[in-house]
């Protein structure tokens, strides 16, 4: 073997010497890339430098093998300072944004935005560093498929330049004194314009900050640490382009990854960069910090945001969750992440179990943290008590079910089955915990009804089959209400209730001024403990009762009369269920409801009764009373109700908001102008921004169809990297677990806002910008 090596270095024309005249640049193009500078001529130590006799002359030298076989240009210290402050800077935004309250006040969104820009000066900085200086940072290879994240780089400046040009070119201004819009001249049609231009500026100053820290992090994850640049040189007595990789130190055994030639693509490593694996591990110890603080603050009872910060709008313990002022929106961050980290975690494992150093025992590596941190994750999003996050979470259990189970080897099977056993009993313990708050919520039985009338309702007619209690209501039990929403029942409401012995029906315009009362005193005393048909009925400014077809002697009282008109309170019908199964001998039961679009007369009403209390009209038809807007049986009010009907409190919302879209269809009405357009669409003052509760729908209102195509094919650009080839190669299991994350926050996008909440979008961006640099491995 020595005589053979001896030969080899002594002949010019042997295949080491040829190897030792080649040029280092054919490392350059592989998957992290170099940064030696080209040695033209090495010594024949350094060429033989795999064999023994290399080794042995190294160390005696004093010399170690790295040094011998590359010298690396250091990086000039400003692109090192920048690169440096660059993790830091996005460890600490990832932190920031959510404990900064979820980043909803204006400040946390103002300090993000800065961050954002520090994060885009940086990236500025290192490119022409980069430039000038000629310096060449080692990168993992992309591959040749480069036009995605061009036409993705491409359309981020084309949506932040969309919300500058809205801004100023500013279409209308928003009179929220009077509630109206004041038209401008001068304003370009064929460009994207604003009805807010303040609201533009502020999206615009948003967009643009999560554009700079996209990219930002991006180009980040893309750089290799000096000890994959170590590991990933060419085998030192390599002869071959399609040499190993040198994989001592490295976490994963790479047999079959290859260097290619210049002129091909480069080559891809096995595995996730270590920049990636760091970026996930503050990710996934940051939801776990949430999700353990927001189950304490929970169970405390407080009503103050981590015990510190009184929330901007007043809210309840049930309703807040950790530094989430909307348990909704704890659940869709808290079902974005745990998704990640447990693709992250299966990633880990499989690396270990492939692993050169395989660990000599169970829980000898840090990665044991991340399956409890899943499960605990997992179960948070469904004690955080919001309907949407357990059925998305629920949803993405079946699906991670699957993509464990399928990505395993027959050999490893069994954990994965273990594994979704552990996910259930995580899921179950929560529920039992306190997340049946949301699983009660999704099997009530409905109590409010859209009344499908457009333009609101001057005269009406309520009809009700009730069971009377036999004792007086401690309680005002209102038996129905008709509201424009679920949410404003205070004004422009008219009310059906029982108060002790008192039937009543309350027409309000506005609760302390302008309203009136008809109220029959005896009505208990007449038919206590007996079912009885019941009718309100509004006919311009005068109000009636009947029981069993007869109208009631009644008292009226009033202010201001006459009221308002009462032409929005037509959305909505809420129907009084049972609430009190102790005690039935004084609670109301509703077996029969019906609303009528118009003012019933005395023999219409009366046509309504039988002994079955259905509708029978006389022979003749002449006193028919006419189809009802709403018939609703005992059994749809004792059922649980429909997915379409527990989202029915938002259906005002959304004709709102398709109105507004139909009204600006191309360029929309402005972006971050959806909440002053609802108020001068609803004519309404609000003391709080308001959402649509459908982000895809705000999306196509604020950025019109125009804009929203193009911020979906932004999105698909970023999302569907991983298919095409290029980039670190990682398992499907990987991906897919990833994509499961993202999709399930696209579905909580179809039902409420998470896109709107800048904490939760942001971490949206950095797991997209995670799938943006890795490709299936096939």
């Amino acid at each position: 073997m020595s005589d053979r090596l001896g030969s080899e270095m002594e002949l010019p024309g042997s295949k080491a010497h040829a190897m030792g005249e080649r040029a280092s640049p054919d490392f350059s193009q592989g998957s992290a890339r170099s940064d030696a500078v080209p040695v033209s001529r090495p010594s024949h130590v350094q060429v033989a430098h795999g064999s023994d006799a290399a080794r042995s002359f190294a160390s005696r030298s004093g010399h170690s093998s790295r040094r011998v076989h590359a010298h690396e240009t250091a990086a000039p210290r400003l692109y090192q300072w920048a690169d440096r402050v660059t993790e830091g800077l996005i460890y600490a935004m990832v932190l920031f944004s959510v404990w900064a309250v979820a980043s909803l006040p204006a400040w946390a969104v103002w300090t993000m935005n800065g961050a954002g820009y520090a994060l885009g000066l940086l990236l500025t900085i290192k490119r022409l560093t980069s430039r000038v200086t000629g310096y060449q940072p080692a990168r993992w290879g992309e591959g040749a498929v480069r036009w995605p994240m061009r036409l993705l780089g491409a359309l981020t400046v084309v949506l932040v330049l969309w919300c500058l040009i809205s801004a100023l070119n500013p279409r209308a201004t928003v009179d929220l004194a009077q509630l109206r819009l004041g038209f401008r001249d001068g304003t370009i049609p064929w460009l994207p314009h604003s009805c807010d231009a303040p609201s533009s500026w502020f999206a615009f100053w948003q967009y643009l900050g999560l554009a700079c820290g996209f990219w930002a992090i991006r180009d980040w994850l893309l750089g290799t640490t000096r000890r994959e640049r170590h590991d990933r040189e060419p085998s030192p007595g390599s002869t071959s382009p399609n040499s190993e990789l040198r994989t001592p130190n490295s976490e994963l055994r790479t047999p079959n990854s290859e260097l290619r030639t210049p002129n091909r693509h480069r080559a891809v490593a096995e595995g996730l960069p270590a920049r990636l694996k760091r970026l996930l591990w503050v990710l996934c110890l940051n939801g776990t910090a949430v999700a353990i603080v927001g189950i304490l603050q929970r169970l405390s009872g407080t009503t103050k945001l981590l015990w510190i910060f009184e929330p901007a709008h007043a809210g309840s313990n049930r309703t807040q969750f950790g530094p989430f002022d909307y348990y909704a929106n704890a659940a869709q961050y808290l079902n974005l992440l745990w998704p990640v980290c447990l693709a992250f975690w299966w990633y880990l494992h499989h690396a270990r179990r492939n692993s050169v150093r395989r660990a000599a025992r169970v829980g000898d590596s840090p990665h044991v943290l991340l399956l409890p941190s899943a499960f605990l994750l997992f179960g948070a999003a469904i004690f955080a008590g919001s309907r949407g996050g357990a059925l998305v979470a629920s949803a993405l259990f079946v699906v991670s079910a699957g993509l464990v189970l399928a990505g395993s080897t027959p050999h490893v099977r069994k954990i994965g089955i273990v594994l979704v056993g552990l996910l259930g009993l995580a899921g179950a313990g929560a529920a039992r915990l306190g997340g049946w708050q949301a699983m009660n919520r999704l099997l009530e039985p409905p109590t409010h009804f859209s009344t499908g009338v457009q333009g609101g309702l001057s005269d009406f007619s309520l009809h009700f089959v009730i069971d009377c209690p036999t004792e007086g209501a401690a309680r005002w039990w209102s038996l129905a209400y008709l509201v424009s929403d679920s949410i404003d029942a205070g004004q422009n409401s008219a009310i059906l209730y029982v108060y002790k012995d008192t039937l009543g029906f309350l027409l309000r315009g506005n609760p302390a001024t302008n309203q009136i009362r008809v109220v029959c005193t005896n009505f208990l005393p007449l038919f206590g403990g007996r079912r009885v048909a019941v009718s309100a009925v509004r006919s311009q400014t005068n109000l009636a009762l009947y029981a069993e077809g007869d109208p009631l002697r009644v008292v009226t009282s009033r202010s201001r009369f006459p009221p308002l008109t009462n032409r929005i309170s037509a959305s909505v019908l809420c129907v009084q269920r049972d609430r009190d199964p102790m005690r039935p001998s004084d609670t109301p039961t509703v077996h029969h409801a019906q609303l009528y679009a118009e003012a019933l007369s005395q023999m219409q009403v009366r046509a309504l009764i039988s002994s079955s209390g259905q509708r029978n009209g006389d022979q003749n038809g002449t006193n028919h009373p006419p189809a009802p807007c709403l018939d609703i049986s005992r059994k749809t009010l004792t059922g649980p109700k429909s997915l379409s009907a527990q989202l029915q409190d938002r259906t005002e919302i959304h004709e709102l908001g398709r109105r507004i879209a139909a009204d600006y269809p191309w360029f929309g009405s402005g972006p971050g102008t959806f909440s002053s357009m609802y108020e001068v669409y609803r004519r309404t003052r609000l003391t709080r921004p308001w959402y649509v509760h459908n982000d895809w729908l705000e999306t196509r209102i604020t950025f019109g169809r125009i804009g929203a195509l193009l911020v979906f094919c932004a999105l698909a650009m970023a999302v569907l990297r991983p298919l095409l080839h290029g980039g670190p190669r990682v398992s499907a299991v990987f991906i897919g677990l990833v994509w499961a994350g993202l999709g399930g926050c696209l579905v909580h996008a179809r039902f409420d806002y998470p896109l709107q909440v800048h904490s939760i979008l942001f971490t949206f961006l950095v797991a997209s910008a995670a799938t943006s640099i890795v490709s299936v491995r096939k």
